[in-house]
């Protein structure tokens, strides 16, 4: 897969295992972060990621309205796991 991959998570102490595990898948240029609001805005913004991952406990400890804003980028697929 080409482009930037955003994987946020709120599970830390799995994140080198999400982006080992997604770069053997083929993603390419993976970060996974835990950050919200301003911080989060900033890295997407910084990043400007084709495929933004969210894992579901992370959804109920982040606002959608950042999320929202990414929409902004053609390019942007937001998708939702369940990790």
């Amino acid at each position: 897969m080409t482009g930037r991959t955003l994987l946020l998570s709120r599970n830390v102490n799995l994140h080198t295992h999400y982006k080992m595990r997604l770069t053997e898948l083929g993603f390419t240029d993976v970060t996974v972060s835990a950050a919200d609001r301003d911080e989060l805005y900033t890295l997407i913004r910084e990043l400007k990621p084709h495929l933004v991952l969210i894992s579901f406990a992370y959804k109920h400890c982040c606002t959608h309205f950042v999320i929202g804003e990414c929409t902004a980028y053609a390019e942007l697929a937001v998708s939702e796991a369940s990790i």
